[in-house]
C-alpha cells in the first residue's frame, strides 16, 4: 500500500470530511481500524517508509480511543491478552494526546 493511501486511510477515518458532517466514526469502527493500521505496523518491514507511517496511524488512533475511554490492556497482562476495553482500575493508562 503507498504512502498516499495510507494518508488517505487515516484522512477517513480522523480527517475533517467526517467532523464536517458531523459524523463521527463509532468506538467500534476505530478500533476496527487500529487493528489494521496495527497489522501493517507490526507486519511491515522496518527499513520502509510505508510502514513507520502505519504505526503513525495506530498510534494517532491510540490517542483518539483513549480520549474516549477505551484502554489497551490490563496490568500484569502479556501482549497476546491485551485486547481493547472501557478503562478501568486494572487498566493500562491509555495514550493521550500531549498538548504543546
Amino acid at each position: 500500500m503507498s504512502l498516499l493511501r495510507v494518508a488517505i486511510f487515516a484522512l477517513a477515518v480522523t480527517g475533517p470530511a467526517a467532523a464536517a458532517d458531523g459524523d463521527r466514526p463509532t468506538d467500534d469502527a476505530v478500533i476496527a481500524r487500529w487493528q489494521e493500521a496495527n497489522g501493517f505496523c507490526r507486519g511491515g518491514s522496518g527499513d520502509q517508509p510505508e510502514t513507520w507511517a502505519w504505526c503513525a496511524v495506530r498510534d494517532g488512533l491510540d490517542q483518539v480511543l483513549g480520549t474516549r475511554g477505551w484502554c489497551y490492556g490490563k496490568k500484569d497482562q502479556a501482549g497476546f491478552e491485551m485486547v481493547w476495553h472501557r478503562c478501568g482500575p486494572d487498566s493500562n493508562p491509555p495514550s493521550l494526546p500531549k498538548m504543546e
